[in-house]
């Protein structure tokens, strides 16, 4: 054992008697062990989940990527604990993880390398499995627990009354380790994000977003899944009108269902389409959002069938936008149909932007950020895991209800979205008008047809240290109450620590990782989906969440 996971060990014995303390309230003379705690809670499922974050280089306290063992009651007085904590790698500052299959892609933002690592799972009695996850959003290059859909794996008691994995073992006995297989120095400057792409060609690639420069590095991986040296680098252009948008600062990649790669460019404004052709990313189409918005992270959205829906976090506009394609898109490749014409958009304007490559700006929402806010990261948890509905305010003691979603809609004509933000908008908390969906009345449940596709997302907003919550369905976004209101569904909840840098959810668990206090903050968001504060676990500077 290296000196790094022995120290890692040591702080876990203090980490855990506190997060017993924490989640318990028992006097600090009182401990026991996680499994006396998990017997005693009723804990009845268990997670394991990876955590990387800035380092030493960057001034900060990740030591690598860490492997905690999550374990939480389910029950009404949800609690929630720490039974294992262990430093798999020293990777120096790995900020950002992409999972596909068994393998894993740390971005290692500080050193300007991509490192990929293959999973292997040792069960007590000495087996090595890889571990594989089934969920289709890996194809995608999605972190699993990033839709609420996603259900956690390790879960449940074994029928001898052990804290199980649902595969016979015993959690705490059970041991991770991540085998490096490739270590590459990326093109361009200051990589962030990450993600697995195939080609037109069914080849893998990891395409790599680099926020200092703002272009983009491709790396085709090889059969075993390793990194190979970059083969294509696409330059970033354009810049905005606030002190961080001084030049293209590329930020997230997200792989479509129909094969096309859409990336954000923070710096720029700007959302960018890209097609392969022939084992190549090329750029097919862009699509411009007003200056200052910064658009950040991307998030594929459940529907109703009306082809795909993509959420972007504005980053400095603090709000949402809703990016929609997939209807009548033509087909992937070389031999795809010319750029489309501008065409009305459904709040009214004609699309003034050329060239986008049929993905078309539908929605945007504000949500409420103060001047010192910044919006980072969004989960979304779907309606149907609590029968399709909200329990009323008025059940609550608040009052009477907010209507949720197109369910509630009384008359479309009252929208008023701005589908592509006037360019003369600047200041982040006017450019955005308030969203039309979201309407105060009477109590009223979702209606069950309408529930596939709908739920409701959490966003974490870094200065005010706030989740806020809108609900989606299937089409759009709503706010549940006006901003001014002061409540979860209002201005937000309190995110449990200082930055929220991810959030995901799994289940009725949602986890924030609060990079500038050192934790991660556990709300468990059963029976109204308002998130309540049950943990807070020591982390290191944490900025990604992965499940495995």
């Amino acid at each position: 054992m290296t000196k790094l996971e022995m120290a890692a060990w040591d702080a876990l014995d203090n980490a855990q008697e506190k997060a017993i303390r924490r989640a318990d309230g028992r006097s600090a003379c009182s401990v026991e062990s996680a499994d006396q705690w998990c017997e005693r809670a009723g804990a009845d499922r268990a997670i394991d989940i990876l955590l990387g974050g800035f380092g030493p280089l960057n001034g900060q306290n990740a030591k690598g990527i860490e492997l905690q063992t999550l374990m939480w009651s389910g029950t009404a007085d949800a609690k929630l604990v720490v039974s294992k904590r262990e430093l798999l790698t020293d990777l120096p500052s790995p900020t950002w993880i992409a999972r596909d299959g068994d393998m894993l892609y740390a971005v290692l933002e500080n050193t300007s390398e991509v490192a990929s690592l293959r999973i292997v799972r040792n069960d007590k009695g000495g087996n090595d499995a890889g571990y594989c996850c089934n969920d289709e959003h890996y194809d995608n290059g999605q972190a699993c627990g990033e839709y609420g859909d996603a259900k956690p794996r390790a879960a449940g008691l074994s029928r001898d009354g052990q804290h199980g994995d649902g595969r016979g073992g015993n959690v705490r006995d059970r041991h991770v380790r991540l085998e490096q297989t490739s270590r590459v120095r990326v093109q361009g400057d200051g990589p962030t994000h990450a993600a697995v792409a195939i080609d037109d060609e069914g080849h893998r690639h990891l395409i790599v977003a680099n926020y200092g420069d703002g272009s983009l590095c491709v790396h085709r991986l090889d059969e075993q899944g390793r990194i190979l040296p970059g083969n294509q680098l696409l330059q970033g252009e354009g810049h905005g009108p606030l002190p961080a948008q001084d030049g293209p600062h590329a930020h997230w990649v997200l792989p479509l269902p129909d094969g096309r790669v859409l990336t954000t460019d923070l710096g720029a404004d700007r959302i960018y389409v890209h097609r392969w052709e022939h084992g190549a990313l090329r750029r097919s189409g862009e699509v411009r959002l007003a200056p200052g918005t910064g658009p950040r992270d991307m998030h594929l959205m459940p529907t109703n069938g009306r082809g795909w829906r993509v959420a972007v976090v504005n980053e400095w506009g603090c709000s949402v936008t809703v990016l929609a394609g997939g209807e009548t898109m033509p087909s992937v490749g070389p031999s795809a149909a010319p750029q489309p014409q501008p065409q009305p958009n459904e709040s009214g304007a004609l699309d003034r932007l050329l060239g986008n490559d049929g993905v078309q700006a539908v929605q945007t929402t504000s949500l409420g950020g103060d001047d010192i806010d910044q919006a980072a990261s969004l989960a979304y948890v779907p309606f149907e895991l609590l029968g399709g509905k909200m329990r009323s305010d008025r059940d609550s003691g608040h009052g009477s209800a907010v209507r949720i979603g197109r369910s509630a809609q009384p008359d479309d004509s009252a929208r008023r979205d701005d589908a592509v933000l006037p360019e003369s908008n600047v200041h982040r908390n006017t450019a955005v008008q308030k969203d039309g969906d979201s309407h105060c009345g009477e109590n009223v449940r979702m209606d069950e047809r309408l529930t596939d596709g709908c739920g409701i997302v959490y966003i974490g907003l870094r200065g005010s240290d706030r989740v806020v919550a809108l609900s989606w369905d299937g089409e759009r976004f709503a706010r549940l109450a006006d901003p001014g209101v002061k409540d979860w569904r209002g201005r937000g909840t309190a995110c449990g620590g200082s930055r929220p840098r991810q959030l995901v959810a799994w289940g009725t668990l949602l986890l924030a990782a609060d990079e500038a206090s050192n934790n991660l903050a556990a709300f468990d968001l059963s029976g109204t989906f308002e998130p309540r504060l049950i943990a807070q676990l020591e982390a290191d500077s944490p900025t990604v969440i992965l499940q495995i």
